[in-house]
């Protein structure tokens, strides 16, 4: 064994010894003492030693030695700027210990005192007026918790030295001046340069050589001397121990942190603090009410008051107005606005402060809406602004009701199919109480919608039709998440509709029908959940977006009576849950897409009025056999035939027209397979040619028409047609057989007076031959009877003067005879009877009882004598458009109250009057208007 492992063990021994000798003598301080103990170094005699070095200000070994011989024998008596001075040469640290003098064992009970008295010095604050400080504990320098000195470091530590007199940190450096905190440490990473054992080794070879040292406590600090008064003792001011210098080869294996890693977090830190301060602001200034902050925070809702704490308790206004939206709090600033007045009823409600933040937002939007909109004059508003009645028990509407549609046959679909059902609903709000139904149709609300409305987050529906309201669709609608069905009908909706609507995820019903312009966004094409989407009737442009092809569960697309251009996408045949497709009068163009055959559930397709699309009808319109309420292509440009597949649709049951088009070709006789159609097949003005197929006749359901006018038909008309047996008068004189204006030839077939209640039967214009069947006179209820420019003659058969619901008898341009019988007097309803250019003669006779008489054509026929005096009372109804009796044998004077609306020609006849001078011989009592 070495003689430096000798010490070693020794001094273990030592440390032991002394450790347990101190704290049974009752010292005041045991860590201290400790820590003294440990310092002073134990030879194993029980002495202490103190390692004096070479380099000590000019004293040597011995005269150190008796120095310390006469402090320790001094006792308690010793002054105490001497016992500091005591204390600090008992604090040096030791080497080897092998230059080290030792003091008797017998001095060891001084030397407790002596610490005692050290200690007192230590525990002071340092003032430097030399005033007793407060004591301050210095736990953590119990030598238990302290490590060996072998295993410390001797000029460097492996922590970061605290900084001198920092208030609360405790530590060898607490009361050291900062001229005395010296020591190799790495001031980058507090580490030691060099590994510890290293070192040690350097730092006990450097004190054994006499280079200056660093006294190291049993925690591995440098230990401080308190600072001394120069002028008492100027050698012991200077004769302190020096830490060593700053080692600078020990940095020179560690790097600094690079500038971009430090540059960059300190971006990542601007951008995180940026966006909680932004965050933070429009949650508190305009973004709605946190629905969370309130049911997050207890299991059972507070109330507002329950929240406060008692110096907030005159703040109770403020802190309602804090969360409230940005644009409410400037309306409250005028206190003539609806929601001014509606703060004020939420104020003075008795019960305001026991309310949850929830209702108290939820009564100021009902009561803003009541106020904004007429409530008092409301059809139904018992129980509104009642402070004893909750909003809950307000009275509204009973139902979600579509008021009103442009589109019958989206009107049709929905009866029986509503999508959006709430007939399980009776009161407006849920379980919850949270206001969900906001149903005010047709209630004579009048005024402005407020924004507020938009603070009734937990609403499902909202139905405010039929009222003389007027307003936008707020981006805060996306603040309604839970909406379900949104029925704006027949109000003064105006602006556009915000990108924020493709935030309503569980939106099914969407029915702005009102004056909205704009585009269409794409943000619908988020709308997963919509099944009815109406634009009906609004003023939006643009292109219909290609996203509608994302709404795979819409049912219903009505795009109606709008300003939509461009071409229908061919993404709409995506949508595979389609039901209704309609796209009447818009300004759309281009072709139909032959894709929109894959939108296989299709029940309807309304095209119709559109005027500018064309192209070819595609034939995979045919592949739509579910098509069961109508097809409607009229009013459009389409060219080329009618696909013979377009008679696949068997289920079609309200109407089937492809009418006013430009479509050549022949009728496909296919389309008499269509026998389910109720109200009738179109396919006039068109270009079509060929004869009417015998197959028209099996459309026997039809209980409208069939009509095909206004083409270039040609051949006799079939007979088969009498079958239509089922046309009933519904609809008006607008529909029932109608052949006009064709080159049909051939006689009119006594079958047609089988047609039943047919309201029209309309040939004019054609080139038909023979006589009127006397069998039209079956025909009861036809208001029009059209037989006019033809080549019919003969005598009109008396069962036609029995048609007295006739409106409109138009028999001229015919080769027909016979005289006007008294019975034409019975049509109190007729208001146009035209007998022109026929072979007809006879007087007229009175025309009294035609009250209803608007037009009378009796020119270029053979009547004669003078004009029925009963036209001068006719002439009085503004409803009466003329007489034209230009070529006729009628004579006499023309009253001057028909001069306007009459039409002859002077030298033609022997009617005068007006422009036409009449013969003096005419006997002037004889003149109509006596």
């Amino acid at each position: 064994m070495t003689k430096t492992e000798e010490q070693l063990e020794q001094k273990e021994e030592s440390e032991t010894m002394s450790s347990a000798a101190t704290r049974e003598e009752g010292t005041p301080n045991p860590s201290v003492a400790n820590l003294n103990t440990d310092r002073a170094g134990s030879n194993g005699d029980g002495s202490i030693g103190v390692d004096l070095h070479e380099d000590n200000g000019g004293l040597d070994d011995q005269m150190l030695t008796k120095i310390v011989e006469k402090r320790l024998s001094q006792g308690p008596t010793t002054e105490p700027e001497d016992t500091t001075r005591e204390a600090t040469l008992l604090s040096v640290a030791v080497g080897s210990g092998s230059k080290a003098d030792h003091v008797p064992a017998k001095q060891k009970p001084s030397v407790t005192t002596a610490m005692d008295k050290k200690n007192q010095l230590a525990y002071k604050a340092g003032a430097s007026d030399g005033s007793d400080a407060p004591l301050r504990p210095r736990a953590h320098l119990d030598s238990s918790n302290c490590p060996r000195r072998e295993d410390t470091v001797e000029s460097t530590a492996t922590f970061t030295i605290p900084e001198p007199q920092q208030e609360g940190i405790p530590g060898a450096y607490a009361l050291a001046p900062p001229s005395a905190l010296r020591g190799n440490i790495n001031t980058m990473t507090g580490t030691p340069a060099q590994p510890p054992r290293l070192q040690q080794q350097q730092s006990t070879a450097t004190n054994q050589q006499g280079t200056p040292g660093t006294a190291i406590d049993n925690s591995g600090l440098a230990v401080a001397s308190p600072v001394e008064d120069p002028s008492s003792n100027q050698a012991y001011y200077h004769d302190l121990p020096r830490a060593q210098e700053h080692n600078e080869e020990s940095q020179q294996g560690r790097k600094p942190l690079p500038q971009s890693f430090v540059a960059t977090l300190f971006i990542v830190g601007i951008v995180f603090v940026a966006g909680i301060v932004l965050l933070l602001v429009f949650l508190l200034a305009g973004g709605p009410l946190d629905e969370t902050a309130t049911s997050t925070q207890t299991t059972k809702p507070t109330s507002v008051m329950a929240t406060m704490s008692p110096t907030m308790a005159l703040t109770f206004e403020q802190l309602i107005k804090q969360q409230l939206p940005n644009y409410t709090k400037t309306a409250l600033e005028d206190t003539g606005t609806p929601q001014a007045q509606a703060f004020q009823w939420l104020l003075d409600d008795p019960a305001v402060t026991n309310y949850t933040n929830e209702r108290l937002i939820q009564r100021f939007a009902l009561a803003t809406l009541f106020l904004a909109t007429d409530g008092p004059g409301w059809l139904k508003n018992d129980g509104w602004l009642n402070y004893t009645m909750h909003e809950c028990q307000w009275e509204t509407g009973d139902a979600y009701a579509l008021a009103l549609f442009a589109s019958v046959e989206l009107l049709l679909f929905l009866e029986d199919r509503e999508p959006y059902s709430a007939d399980n609903v009776t009161v407006p709000c849920d379980t919850a109480d949270r206001y969900s139904h906001l149903w005010l149709n047709q209630n004579l609300l009048e005024g402005e919608i407020p924004l507020e409305m938009y603070l009734l987050t937990n609403l499902k529906s909202i139905a405010l039709g039929i009222n003389h309201i007027k307003g936008t669709i707020s981006s805060h609608v996306g603040y309604l998440s839970n909406l379900e069905a949104f029925g704006f009908v027949g109000v003064d909706l105006t602006g556009t509709i915000p990108t924020e609507i493709g935030l309503l995820s569980n939106l099914i019903e969407f029915e702005p029908i009102a004056s909205l312009t704009g585009t269409l966004p794409t943000e619908v094409g988020m709308l997963s959940k919509l099944q009815v989407f109406s634009m009906t009737a609004n003023l939006i442009t643009g292109h219909i977006p290609t996203e509608i092809g994302m709404m795979q569960d819409l049912l219903a697309l009505a795009l109606e009576d709008t300003l939509l251009s461009g071409s229908l996408p061919s993404h709409v045949g995506q949508l595979s849950s389609l039901k209704i497709l309609n796209v009447f009068q818009t300004q759309l163009t281009g072709s139909i897409p032959s894709e929109l055959g894959r939108a296989q559930s299709l029940e309807a397709i309304d095209f119709a009025n559109n005027f500018r699309l064309n192209g070819t009808l595609p034939s995979e319109l045919g592949l739509l056999t579910d098509l069961s309420i109508v097809f409607a292509l009229f009013d459009n440009a389409f060219t080329g035939t009618i696909p013979t597949e377009l008679a696949q649709m068997t289920e079609v049951s309200w109407y089937w027209s492809v009418a006013w088009n430009q479509l050549s070709g022949t009728i496909p006789s296919e389309l008499g397979l269509l026998t389910n159609v109720e109200f009738g097949v179109f396919v006039d003005t068109n270009r079509l040619t060929g004869t009417i197929p015998t197959e028209m006749g099996k459309l026997t359901n039809s209980t409208l028409a069939f009509q095909c006018h206004d083409n270039f038909l040609t051949g006799t008309i079939p007979t088969e047609l009498g079958l239509l047996t089922s046309f009933v008068d519904v609809a008006g004189p607008s529909y029932g057989l109608s052949l006009s204006i064709n080159h049909l030839t051939g006689t009119i077939p006594t079958e047609l007076g089988m047609l039943g209640q047919t309201q029209r039967l309309a040939m004019f214009d054609n080139q038909l031959t023979g006589t009127i069947p006397s069998e039209l006179g079956n025909l009861v209820d036809v208001k029009i009877l059209r037989l006019s420019v033809n080549q019919l003659e003969g005598t009109v058969p008396s069962q036609i003067w029995n048609l007295t619901s006739a409106l409109q008898l138009r028999l001229g341009n015919n080769s027909l005879t016979g005289t006007v019988p008294s019975e034409i007097g019975r049509f109190s309803n007729l208001e146009d009877l035209s007998l022109e250019y026929t072979e007809m003669n006879g007087t007229l006779p009175s025309l009294s009882a035609l009250t209803s008489l608007r037009r009378l054509e009796v020119g270029h026929a053979r009547f004669s004598g003078t004009l029925p005096k009963e036209l001068v009372g006719l002439a009085s109804i503004h409803s009466f458009e003329g007489l034209y009796a230009t070529g006729s044998l009628l004579s006499g004077p023309i009253p001057d109250s028909l001069c306007q609306i009459t039409v002859f020609e002077c030298d033609l006849g022997n009617l005068c009057g007006c422009n036409c001078t009449c013969p003096d011989s005419l006997n002037q009592t004889n003149r109509l208007n006596h």
